[in-house]
Formats: structure tokens, C-alpha cells, sequence
């Protein structure tokens, strides 16, 4: 995967950082790195400190859905948003600008980065729907392969269609991640 350019907010120093070694956490977060080196920013080492790029907002979800261009697009988002909300029992709001969320989690880890993360998100990209599952989606491999057309990266499903998949199978994907993250996240 290719590096990403990352603007320091401190001393407006810019750094490249491959992604996958930033951790699940880096399509959440800005790495906004203090005192880090490249190398250091890069392995999410003791002095890069990410800072939180999406939070929760009070712009509407229905007005982000309304300005989806493409129809299908459109109505698979609309579906999306009925399935989460159904199996998370939330309420949608949009984290960032272009996130759909539901329901939300504090988490902390050891090397001292923590912030708050919806339990389940989506977002309608330029390619394809981009589906927020934080657990990471390792221990899912059988519904995985039972889903349909779809790619997987660190915490993240992307389809272009929801009828290329099987929405029941991505129910209970979504039902999982759910169930972990608030059997790790207990309020």
C-alpha cells in the first residue's frame, strides 16, 4: 500500500506513513505526530501521538444521504442505515463529514492514544460503500467467505453494491463486531 503524507499540526513538518502500520485506528485518526520522526510516526512508535480527525458531529445523516448522487447508491446507503440501526439499537449521526455511525465506544490503549469511535459506520466513497467494523474482521473468516463480492482491509468492508453480497451474512458481521466491542469497551 502506498505511504500517506501526513501534516504535522505543531510545526507543520509533512511525513509519509504506511497506513497498515499506523493500525486499525489510522482511517479514524489524523496523524498529527509530536516530536516524531518519520520512522517513529511510521511504526505509531512512543512519540507519535494521533489525534482524533472524525467525531461525532450534529450534521444530519439524512441530508449526507439526500446528496448522494447515484440512485442505487442511495438506496443501498438508506438500507445500511435501517440494518445498523436495527442491530446496533442507535440512532445514526455522522462522525466527520462523510461517516455514517451508530452508537459509540471510549477506547484507551497502552501506549496512552484514546478517543471515542462509533460501534459501526459506513460511508458511500467514489468506488464503493466502506463499511466500519472495529474489531478487525480476522475472527470472521467463515462469514467472510459466505458474504459475496466484497474486499476486506484492517476493520473495513468495501462493496459497491448490496446486492452483490448476502445482507443476512453481513448482519451477522455487523451483530459480532457489535457484541465484541462492547464485551472490550464496557461503559
Amino acid at each position: 500500500m502506498d505511504a500517506i503524507l501526513i501534516a504535522c499540526a505543531l510545526d507543520e513538518r509533512r511525513i509519509r506513513v504506511n497506513p497498515i502500520r499506523f493500525g486499525a485506528f489510522f482511517f479514524r485518526c489524523l496523524g498529527q505526530c509530536r516530536d516524531a520522526t518519520p520512522s517513529e510516526a511510521g511504526r505509531g512508535g512512543p512519540s507519535a501521538v494521533a489525534e482524533l480527525k472524525t467525531r461525532q458531529t450534529d450534521a444530519s445523516v439524512e441530508a449526507y444521504l439526500d446528496a448522494i448522487d447515484d440512485v442505487q447508491r442511495r438506496e443501498d446507503c438508506r438500507a445500511l442505515a435501517a440494518l445498523i440501526r436495527r442491530v446496533t439499537k442507535c440512532e445514526p449521526k455522522m462522525w466527520g463529514a462523510s461517516i455514517v455511525g451508530f452508537g459509540s465506544y471510549h477506547y484507551k490503549y497502552e501506549s496512552g492514544h484514546e478517543g471515542d469511535a462509533c460501534l459501526a459506520g459506513f460511508s458511500s466513497r467514489k468506488a464503493e460503500i466502506s463499511l466500519y467494523l472495529m474489531p478487525g474482521l480476522d475472527a470472521t473468516q467463515t462469514l467472510l467467505a459466505a458474504l459475496g463480492k466484497h474486499k476486506a482491509g484492517k476493520g473495513c468492508l468495501y462493496v459497491k453494491r448490496l446486492s452483490d453480497i448476502d445482507v443476512r451474512v453481513l448482519e451477522n458481521l455487523i451483530r459480532d463486531t457489535v457484541a465484541e466491542l462492547r464485551r472490550r469497551y464496557p461503559k
